[in-house]
């Protein structure tokens, strides 16, 4: 019992990044999911990981929205983009114990001032 409880902030990490990885398991496999870019994906974390709940379920009904057109881009630099910041929106539910909606509505006024928070958009 000493033991679990001295590990108790470790299992919880990794019992959230199991999730994360498990979520979408049917239509990405994301389980075990090696980021391209390490460091920037780590800034990825910590931008999304700040939006409210709310905000959140904007950029995530964007990337459900937008996912086909992802899975079809050629550039290697805009997929390594879309699919280490696709699992970082991911992992922020998983982290909050929730899970990731599949619903593709958002209101673009809401996209751009969310991304505006993030710094992607001028």
């Amino acid at each position: 019992m000493a033991g679990m409880a001295a590990f108790s902030a470790e299992i919880g990490f990794i019992s959230g990044e199991v999730a994360a990885g498990t979520q979408h398991r049917d239509s990405r496999p994301s389980y075990a999911y090696r980021a391209h870019d390490r460091e920037t994906y780590v800034r990825y974390m910590t931008a999304v990981s700040s939006l409210s709940t709310n905000d959140l379920d904007v950029l995530s009904a964007w990337g459900n929205a937008t996912r086909q057109a992802q899975d079809e881009l050629t550039d290697p630099v805009a997929v390594k983009f879309f699919e280490d910041f696709d699992n970082a929106i991911t992992t922020a539910y998983a982290r909050r114990e929730l899970s990731r909606g599949e619903g593709k509505e958002y209101d673009p006024y809401d996209l751009e001032r969310v991304s505006r928070m993030l710094g992607f958009s001028s």
